[in-house]
């Protein structure tokens, strides 16, 4: 089998707190679907929250994903 399909979440919050708790949420929501399904051995996940200009910078620099979801 072939390398991972790496998906990098990026989120931004701009209301604070409470909002991250939905976004932690959904993106373990989304772990559990990804480890329920049949890809899941194709599938690496990485999320980073809050995220500004230059954490989006640096976080494809670090992870190179195939996938970006921006929420």
């Amino acid at each position: 089998m072939g390398d991972k399909i790496k998906v990098l979440f990026l989120a931004a919050d701009p209301f604070g707190e409470g909002a991250r708790r939905e976004l932690d949420a959904g993106m373990r929501a989304i772990e559990r679907a990804v480890q329920r399904g049949r890809a899941r051995d194709t599938l690496e996940l990485a999320a980073h929250f809050t995220a500004g200009a230059r954490d989006v910078q640096d976080a494809l620099r670090r992870h190179q994903p195939r996938i970006v979801h921006f929420t």
